[in-house]
């Protein structure tokens, strides 16, 4: 009995001590570091999959803003706060996309969301930021569904397809006045997703404006984005012989058609793209050859564009990664760059004040290394982007490529039109 007293009593001894100890540890350890604040953005990408180096290439220019503004002392309205960037994999996969937003704001509690480069892609992503009332803002799809006035959240900073379609419209109206060759007919090719359904759409638009447009259309012509051979397309095409050929597509179709064109022998006075034919995929596709010689493209930049904060981003990208910069380069870094002035005029992390600071945000053409400038209107649009239209000269000379040939006051190179056929050329 005895013994058990004295275990009992040695047992809540140490019991005792333990509590004790406990209890003291908690009342005079050093408290914890606190997690330092940061602004939190969501980049919403394809990193793998079917376009991953578009994606990955998003990255890098995100990446290197952000170093260049934290190292420089972060967001001063908000006491230096860093940015730190959140990546997630859409997979070029909308549903994806949506998914992986929406997990970005409830889960990793961002403050703004980024992306996503495919209009098809970016239309989910943009109605989950709407939902949970998160700005998105974008450097890069161009449907102008995205700006209609469905959205609060939304921003753009590129221009969206309608834009580029009358771009192409006001060329062809100056490039025959300029060399005195007619345009009568045109056919409209275009792949069938979100994208390329936004840039006919602006075409039927713009060419049902007499001061504009009025051209017979001779061919009106969708194709899946995924197509493996153009062959039916393109005699299509031929036989029905247009002027000129609006084209909006992406690299990988583009290298087809390309190709089919030379097999079939054909070829229009003028091929007008609104697609991927100036991004590296579809440049190394057909380097070493003229497939795509004399094509034009409509874009918001071009890297000879005579802009010193243009030449500027243009050579520290590719300083830094060793790739030439095309124009999806310079609008995610001018995307960025607007967000970051926006956060400093809001003061806030607020999503409604950072909103609102973007609504009324005026960037200077001298700020951001896009051709014009920002400002957006009552729905998310970027009204002062500048566009010029590029034509690729010499395949199998990689110091020329793509030169600004339109408007006329800023051309590098003057325009060739029309455009030789396969037998007058060198």
């Amino acid at each position: 009995m005895e013994s058990r007293t004295i275990a009992l009593f040695i047992v809540l001894l140490i019991v005792t001590n333990l509590a004790t100890g406990a209890t003291m540890y908690y009342l005079f350890a050093p408290e914890a570091e606190p997690e330092e604040e940061v602004v939190k953005v969501g980049m919403v990408f394809g990193l793998t999959g079917a376009s991953a180096r578009e994606g990955q290439t998003a990255r890098a220019v995100y990446e290197m803003i952000i170093n260049e503004i934290n190292e420089a002392g972060g967001v001063e309205s908000l006491g230096g706060m860093k940015i730190q960037p959140i990546f997630a994999d859409h997979q070029w996969k909308p549903e994806v996309a949506a998914a992986e937003t929406e997990r970005l704001i409830t889960e990793e509690g961002v403050h703004a969301i980024f992306g996503c480069t495919w209009s098809s892609i970016t239309l989910p992503a943009a109605q989950k930021c709407e939902q949970y009332g998160i700005p998105m803002v974008c450097g890069d799809a161009s449907n102008p569904d995205l700006t209609d006035g469905r959205f609060d959240y939304f921003f753009r900073i590129v221009a969206n397809d309608d834009m580029f379609g009358k771009a192409l419209f006001d060329y062809m109206n100056d490039i025959q006045e300029e060399t005195g060759e007619p345009i009568e007919t045109i056919a409209y090719l275009y792949e069938d997703s979100s994208f390329g359904a936004g840039c006919y759409a602006g075409w039927k638009v713009w060419n049902a404006d007499p001061e504009i447009g009025g051209y017979e259309v001779v061919e009106d012509l969708p194709y899946a984005k995924t197509i493996a051979d153009a062959s039916t397309e393109v005699l299509r095409l031929k036989n029905a012989d247009p002027d000129v050929i609006l084209w909006a597509g992406y690299s990988t179709d583009g290298l087809l058609f390309a190709q089919e064109f030379e097999t079939q022998d054909w070829l229009p006075k003028a091929i007008l793209t609104q697609n991927g034919v100036n991004k590296p995929d579809f440049i190394e596709g057909i380097a070493g050859t003229d497939r795509a010689d004399y094509y034009l493209n409509v874009l918001s930049w071009n890297r000879d564009v005579d802009k010193a904060k243009s030449k500027q981003v243009r050579d520290q990208y590719e300083e830094i990664y060793g790739e030439s910069a095309y124009t999806d380069v310079i609008g995610w870094y001018s995307s960025f760059y607007t967000f970051w002035q926006a956060l400093e005029d809001a003061g806030s992390l607020d999503p409604d004040d950072i909103r609102d600071a973007l609504r009324a945000i005026e960037i200077p053409a001298n700020e951001i290394p896009s051709v014009g400038s920002v400002k957006f209107d009552e729905n998310g649009q970027n009204i002062n982007i500048g566009l010029v239209v590029t034509q690729f000269f010499n395949g199998t000379d990689e110091s020329r490529a793509w030169k600004t040939v339109y408007p006329f006051d800023v051309a590098a190179e003057d325009a060739v039109f029309p455009m030789p056929s396969w037998q007058e050329r060198p």
